[in-house]
């Protein structure tokens, strides 16, 4: 799994499934934070599914929003999702844990909560999105700066201006073949106001 770069333009059409950005939090509830003011006209209703966790707490007892999550996974059982209490650290595997690798498992298992996302229930709801098409297309090509600086916190998932497109040539493509491509790539593709870029892995 690599970095992936790419170019956004928003469209007011309709498309397949995949092709939107979500303006809704895990609840449904509206959220634009990170779109500015003139994606507004963008916004479109769509029925979407989400998971009903105060229903699975009526259900079951766990109070999923008061855990921390884990991760999901899929396989030939279905679909999953792990999850720990709060203020509970999960054991860290070492190569003289006490007790080996059976043990590791288990004390791992002690503490996580699986929960089988088939026996959670679900309630639609109408949520705002953005629909867009992928204009432009890069993997990789970028230093280890900027996974550093994603990793702290210093970049956004966004980037919705030239300028910043620019400063991200200068500061994160090392070689002037990286600059190249990722001008070839990116900013060439890229149009303001319409457009944004996402760097996702």
């Amino acid at each position: 799994m690599g970095l992936d770069i790419c170019v956004r333009r928003l469209t007011k059409q309709n498309k397949k499934d995949t092709d939107y950005f979500s303006l809704a939090d895990d609840n449904g509830n509206y959220n634009n934070q990170n779109f500015p003011e003139w994606t507004k006209p963008f916004e479109k209703k769509k029925m979407a599914t989400f998971y009903d966790w105060d229903a699975y707490q009526e259900k079951t007892g766990i109070e999923v929003w008061n855990m921390v999550y884990d991760g999901q996974y899929v396989c030939e059982n279905g679909a999953f999702m792990e999850v720990h209490p709060q203020g509970v650290e999960l054991p860290k595997w070492t190569e003289d844990y006490e007790g080996g690798w059976d043990k590791y498992i288990q004390d791992v298992a002690a503490v996580k909560v699986v929960i089988d996302l088939a026996t959670v229930p679900t309630v639609k709801k109408y949520i705002k999105v953005i629909y867009f098409d992928e204009v432009g297309y890069q993997r990789r090509g970028l230093n280890e700066k900027f996974y550093k600086d994603s990793q702290e916190g210093k970049i956004g998932y966004f980037v919705w201006t030239l300028a910043e497109l620019e400063r991200y040539k200068d500061e994160y493509c090392t070689t002037q073949e990286d600059k190249d491509r990722f001008q070839s790539n990116i900013i060439d593709e890229f149009v303001e106001g319409q457009d944004c870029v996402i760097f996702s892995w």
